[in-house]
């Protein structure tokens, strides 16, 4: 038997006593479709790879995906329930957009793009990890 899920792994839990603890780094992944014709001047800085910038406590990872779609990772050092404490709900776009963009304004005109322009809800990823050391 084979259980491959990190921190989260069920069969883990039958072999070890150890629990996840938050990270206090939380990922916001935000989707986008067609990047050439939706989003070129994205795609252009992105390139066909991938790009990223952070600050110590805030960034951004862009990840170019088959399809022409991509992937964008808003990382920031927060509680694990900084949505809710905002007064927002997971699925709350537009609300998490204004947000975040008062956290990231103040960078390169084009780099909070990669927060405001994606399609779709973003999907909240706390980070979580087993206690150090752990076998």
């Amino acid at each position: 038997m084979i259980g491959a899920d990190g921190a989260s792994s069920r069969v883990r839990a039958a072999v070890s006593s150890a629990t996840p603890s938050y990270t206090g780094v939380s990922f916001l992944e935000a989707w986008f479709e067609e990047m050439e014709t939706m989003h070129p001047e994205l795609a252009e800085l992105v390139g066909h790879g991938s790009a990223h910038a952070a600050d110590g406590t805030r960034g951004l990872f862009a990840q170019r995906n088959g399809d022409g779609h991509m992937r964008v990772y808003i990382m920031q050092r927060t509680s694990a329930d900084w949505i809710a404490s905002n007064a927002l709900r997971p699925d709350d776009t537009k609300g998490i957009r204004a947000l975040l963009l008062a956290e990231y304004g103040d960078w390169s005109p084009l780099l909070p793009r990669l927060i405001t322009d994606n399609d779709g809800p973003y999907v909240d990823r706390p980070l979580f990890a087993l206690p150090v050391p752990h076998a």
